[in-house]
């Protein structure tokens, strides 16, 4: 037998790091977190507690430079920068106010980019994005596509939904991948999963459902809380008479409405506590449940000061399964680089 080729390791760094789904996703496909940023110390404390290397630390990403970051992972080389910058004034849920301070996160992200001239960032943000202007009028995709190539980027972009890729939940986010102007530009990854009967290609797999994914959780796995306590007896009752869907309150999309055991989950939201209604009990789905419809590995622990804001923090994730299949191109071409 041949022996066999070392596989490449490459770098990268997580910025908006959260509680940890991008860098699952990004070392899922092979790659290893130097450094991650978040401002909020209990999603850090829920980074570090996952990780052998505890490379998450509490920083405000307006104060901390490209050039203290390169002095914090001691000068080694990163391919590759992830980020998943406050979104809150693009979404589609909130006021879509051009002039929130959160969205000029985005623009501190580029500027830490142009600061360390990584090979490749990727970057994912909610699906508002691709309809909001900004307080010029202009697109912010417009906007964000010009400002990445005047610091030398070129950027695709896609929205992706994160059960095409395995992930038991149908959310949809905007992937952008840039890539610096001597690097190849990347593919968007095909999906991977489809509705039952209609796969694509030989390999391909039906769309993972809330029953697979809630049959998969074991008894000892942590964050078992549920968040949302039902008490009057009216809501009980009408609780116990939603079908597969059905809501509560008919106006309510996602929050108070019962899961569908056969189809990906809605999109996981804190909803105040009201993430969603067990497929087939008489309660609001646990933070464990929560965070494996996230793609999170059942024995991910959260912590935090109470559990609404663990319950916030998995909600504001990055899908696992659409970190990694987007990293996945990158690294394909990064080992054709090599």
């Amino acid at each position: 037998m041949g022996k066999k080729e070392a596989v490449t390791v490459f770098n990268f760094i997580d910025l908006f790091a959260g509680c940890g789904g991008m860098s699952a996703g990004i070392e899922a496909a092979g790659f290893r977190c130097l450094l991650a940023v978040d401002k909020s110390e209990n999603a850090i404390e829920s980074y570090n507690l996952n990780r052998k290397d505890k490379v998450g630390i509490v920083a405000d990403l307006n104060v901390l430079s490209a050039e203290d970051i390169k002095k914090l992972v001691g000068n080694q080389p990163i391919p590759l920068i992830a980020a998943g910058p406050p979104c809150q004034g693009y979404s589609l849920a909130g006021e879509r106010d051009a002039m929130d301070e959160r969205n000029s996160m985005v623009d501190r992200f580029l500027d830490i980019v142009k600061g360390i001239q990584p090979r490749y960032f990727i970057m994912e943000n909610v699906a508002g994005i691709l309809s909001m202007k900004r307080p010029d009028g202009m697109k912010v995709i417009e906007w964000l596509v010009a400002r990445s190539s005047s610091i030398g980027y070129d950027v695709v972009f896609k929205k992706l939904y994160a059960h095409w890729y395995g992930v038991g939940q149908a959310r949809p986010r905007v992937m952008f991948l840039g890539s610096r102007f001597d690097c190849p530009v990347p593919s968007f990854p095909r999906p991977t999963h489809f509705k039952k009967g209609g796969l694509g290609m030989p390999g391909d797999k039906p769309y993972v459902t809330v029953g697979q994914v809630l049959a998969s959780i074991p008894p000892d796995a942590p964050n078992q809380e549920t968040v949302y306590q039902m008490k009057r007896p009216d809501y009980i009752a009408r609780v116990e008479k939603l079908g597969p869907g059905e809501s509560v309150y008919p106006n309510f999309k996602e929050s108070h409405r019962r899961l569908d055991p056969a189809k990906p989950a809605f999109t996981m939201k804190w909803n105040h506590g009201a993430i969603a209604i067990h497929p087939v009990e008489t309660r609001m789905i646990n933070l464990r449940e929560m965070a494996c419809l996230q793609g999170f590995d059942p024995y991910y622990k959260f912590v935090g000061d109470t559990n609404e804001k663990i319950a916030e923090m998995i909600g504001n994730a990055v899908p696992v399964g659409l970190a990694r299949t987007s990293a996945l191109e990158i690294k394909k071409l990064l080992d054709e680089m090599e």
